[in-house]
């Protein structure tokens, strides 16, 4: 069983059972140095770095695509190495969600001192440790991963907004800064109709690759509806409620 840790650094956030030969593939030699659970590694961009085709039986991509410039590149690249029927694990943090909002509002530097200063990691933003560069570019909205599956004919296991750790930690940390902002989570709720939600900090999806013929097929038929030959049931033309306003 061959597992992909897509953006490894230097540790793994699912356990897959049964022993599974992992191989992982960051753009940092030091990340990939630290990483004890590996049993190969590959120094390279996720983005541009041509993985085998058809090599994976599960792909395991966390809290990675928001660092990177042309997170769309790397989907790509994960969905071409995952073997028909593989799967692909895919978190991110909520572009939607407060937290996702100030991220994209704030320097680099910042997300460092919030590190050091509220999480107590003076070790922070050195020798390639996180907090990383942050783009959190549209591509992985909520909205742009659901259409992104629907796209490539995906099979979507498991579509799940929840809380991040270090957003039920934050407060605890620093109950001050942390009441403050959540002072400003409702009316800015209210102001943008429900866009962005406060509690709702992160994205965890799994798809499934499908066999080859089996998304000819499937995009046969969407083609044939959107042509007006076939009238789209109830399925077809539904949207998880949550994507409608990402």
């Amino acid at each position: 069983f061959d597992v992909l840790e897509a953006g490894c650094g230097s540790l793994s956030y699912v356990k897959v059972p049964g022993g599974p030969r992992v191989t992982g593939i960051d753009i940092s030699e030091k990340q990939l140095a630290r990483n004890e659970t590996l049993s190969r590694r590959i120094l390279g961009d996720l983005q541009t770095h041509p993985l085998a085709e058809g090599q994976f039986d599960c792909t395991i991509c966390w809290d990675v695509l928001e660092h990177l410039p042309h997170p769309e590149q790397a989907l790509e690249n994960m969905l071409r190495a995952a073997k028909p029927e593989g799967l692909l694990i895919v978190s991110v943090p909520n572009r939607n969600s407060i937290k996702g909002l100030l991220t994209r509002l704030t320097p680099h530097a910042f997300h460092v001192w919030v590190y050091r200063n509220i999480f107590k990691d003076k070790d922070a933003g050195k020798q390639d440790r996180a907090p990383f560069k942050t783009y959190l570019k549209p591509g992985i909205s909520p909205s742009q991963l659901h259409k992104f599956a629907k796209q490539h004919g995906l099979d979507e296991r498991l579509t799940m907004l929840y809380t991040c750790p270090m957003a039920k930690e934050g407060p605890a940390h620093a109950p001050g800064l942390f009441a403050l902002s959540r002072a400003f989570i409702g009316p800015l709720k209210f102001l943008s109709f429900g866009r962005y939600d406060g509690n709702l900090t992160d994205i965890l999806v799994v798809w499934r690759k499908p066999q080859p013929d089996a998304f000819a097929r499937t995009s046969a038929s969407t083609s044939r509806a959107a042509s007006g030959m076939l009238v789209p049931g109830p399925k077809m033309a539904a949207t998880p409620a949550f994507f409608k306003n990402a």
